[in-house]
């Protein structure tokens, strides 16, 4: 075992204390990572998923040292690197990482506060593309229709399989700027990019921006003719009369459109397309390539989307195994691979004093190609530090080189991690103590954040029942703070363990939340919220509209719950579209619940 070179540097009085922080560098071995796990809480459960790509990665001799700690409490507990360690028992190979030691359990809520990075973050750091969100929204949507899984929850998409389509179809780029171009058509800007490049392999460029013009009009053209444009235009506005119009509802009936368009076939009729969602799963050996996933419809792949004339397909689009993911065997692992041969000699760790002066340096000359700021995350952290409430938590700011050496210049020493806590050290303008680790690969920044994001706090209820109520505790947070329930503010994880303390009817209100009749109009986390926050304006009242939501019994025309709960039900069958936000879903209950408070408070009702 190695130690790691810990260096304090000297400082004013620190407002947080690091105690008998340390850090090592191991080599666990299988044996020895089982030894470890047995440490961890029993309730937690390593994600299969994660552990699997990790195992893969850590088969291929790719892993890094990426500057995230395995970390253990001060009565030497397992608290975080639980998905690494099972990694390493699966893949039977030894693992080499940072190792945090003597860290306060009561800092486990801001572990992993930042959010999970995406290839999308991956895109950016490249620098190579322009609008990187768009781009990735467009591979996925083909990488699903090529595979015969659209609209289907099939496995997440690897970024070796990102890097392997964006490698060999140059027409992406061009479908993202062609959709970008024709922005605020009534035809919405995705829709359009998987329409572009399908049209663009075709070998239809030329008709299809004769198509996108054509459907760049106003209303009063519509009586033009009946072509596929104009047909499109009145499908679609006839559609909305009556509800919104998903993406994938769109793609098809573009695909329909514009195949009439090359035809030159004139129709008065609008276009329909009814997704094809049978389901048996004794027959899933008819779809060689849905060959072991349950509940697949027995119809076409894709829900029976129409197929563009001529279109070819999507370059190496197609995942052999669609249920279960993507090996790890691309260019990713090749970087990471060569990366891990070279060692992890250069790894140092300290504790020190980051000072706002200098987090505006780090962030001016180092912080390149790392992924967009997230102001709401900045806000959390330095409200934290400012009220006293920051944590070292054990994880590292981390630099590819030492950023105090004489010698690291912007474009030789990066950051790759910590931006956020940074920028909230600027913005709260207080020092804080953290750890920072030097000489962390470049090739790790795309290894970091994949695993899951630290409880609040813990009461041996399952995980995934904690995350509900803190969800419904984020909502109540905002309350407390003079917001709305629905504003996009966000609390730090020390503030939402704050909230739950605060306000224990959140966990006894969660059973309920989680009844059929009541799951029906929202999501755990939001009902949640609402059996607890509702209760606390007017319980009586309360208690009605709750009972008129979920028995639907003897329902008033005038009765706002009657039209609620209309809204959901419709909002959940817009086909290819998911349910609705939470967000979206928490404001119809908000706006139905002030206009039932109203309707109670009025002597004459249809019901009276």
């Amino acid at each position: 075992m190695a130690t790691v070179t810990t260096t304090h540097v000297e400082r004013k009085a620190s407002p947080v204390s690091a105690g008998q922080l340390s850090f090592t560098l191991e080599t666990v071995t299988p044996a020895k990572a089982r030894q470890y796990l047995a440490t961890a809480e029993p309730l937690r459960k390593p994600d299969e998923r994660t552990v699997g790509a990790y195992a893969a990665t850590m088969k291929a001799g790719a892993w890094v040292v990426n500057g995230q700690p395995i970390i253990f409490d001060t009565g030497g507990r397992l608290i975080d690197g639980m998905q690494r360690l099972s990694a390493c028992v699966q893949a039977d190979v030894p693992l080499t990482t940072l190792v945090a030691r003597g860290v306060h359990g009561d800092t486990l809520h801001t572990i992993d506060q930042h959010r999970a990075r995406s290839y999308v973050a991956v895109l950016e750091a490249r620098g190579t593309y322009r609008r990187p969100a768009s781009l990735v929204r467009l591979m996925g949507k083909l990488i699903r229709i090529e595979n015969g899984t659209l609209g289907l929850s099939a496995a997440p998409i690897s970024w070796s399989r990102y890097d392997r389509v964006l490698d060999a179809n140059p027409e992406l780029v061009e479908a993202v700027d062609m959709a970008d171009r024709y922005r605020g058509l009534k035809l919405h800007s995705q829709p359009v990019a998987v329409l572009a490049f399908m049209a663009l392999r075709a070998g239809h460029q030329t008709a299809f921006r004769n198509f996108l013009v054509a459907l760049d009009t106003e209303d009063g053209d519509l009586a033009t003719g009946f072509n596929g444009a104009t047909n499109l235009l009145s499908t679609i506005e006839a559609m909305r009369t009556v509800g919104e119009v998903g993406v994938d509802q769109m793609i098809a009936l573009g695909i329909l459109a514009f195949n009439d368009w090359l035809e030159d076939v004139r129709r008065r009729k609008v276009y329909k397309w009814i997704p094809d969602r049978r389901v048996a799963d004794d027959d899933a050996e008819d779809l060689p390539l849905l060959a072991g996933m349950r509940g697949r419809p027995k119809g076409a792949p894709n829900l029976g989307l129409p197929m563009m004339k001529d279109y070819p397909g999507l370059r190496e689009g197609i995942i052999a195994d669609p249920a279960h993911g993507d090996p790890v065997d691309a260019r990713l692992v090749d970087e990471l691979r060569q990366t891990a041969r070279q060692g992890a000699d250069a790894v140092s760790v300290r504790m020190m004093q980051v000072t706002p002066d200098m987090a505006r340096r780090w962030l001016r000359d180092f912080n390149l190609g790392n992924r967009k700021v997230q102001p709401t995350q900045v806000d959390a952290i330095a409200r934290d530090i400012k009220a006293g409430r920051w944590m070292v938590n054990a994880q590292p700011i981390c630099f590819t080189s030492d950023p105090f050496d004489p010698s690291a210049r912007r474009g030789s020493t990066r950051l790759l991690n910590g931006q956020h806590r940074l920028h909230g050290v600027v913005e709260a303008d207080t020092p804080i103590e953290v750890p920072v680790a030097t000489g962390i690969a470049e090739a790790a920044f795309a290894t970091y954040d994949t695993h899951a994001r630290r409880s609040v706090f813990s009461t041996g209820m399952p995980q995934a029942d904690l995350r509900v109520i803190a969800g419904a505790a984020r909502f109540q947070w905002r309350v407390d703070n003079g917001l709305r329930p629905n504003d996009r503010a966000i609390p730090s994880a020390s503030e939402l363990k704050e909230t739950v303390e605060r306000h224990p009817g959140l966990a006894e209100w969660f059973p309920e939340s989680r009844k059929r009749q009541v799951a029906e109009f929202g999501s755990s986390g939001v009902m949640t919220f609402l059996l607890y926050h509702l209760r606390q304006i007017d319980r009586a009242v309360a208690e009605d509209y709750f009972r008129d939501l979920v028995t639907g019994e003897n329902l008033t025309r005038d009765n706002p719950v009657l039209h609620l709960r209309e809204k959901i039900r419709r909002l959940r069958n817009i086909e290819g579209e998911q349910r609705g936000s939470r967000r979206d879903v928490l404001t119809m209950h908000l706006h139905a619940w002030d206009a039932y408070r109203e309707w109670r408070a009025n002597p004459v009702r249809d019901d009276i």
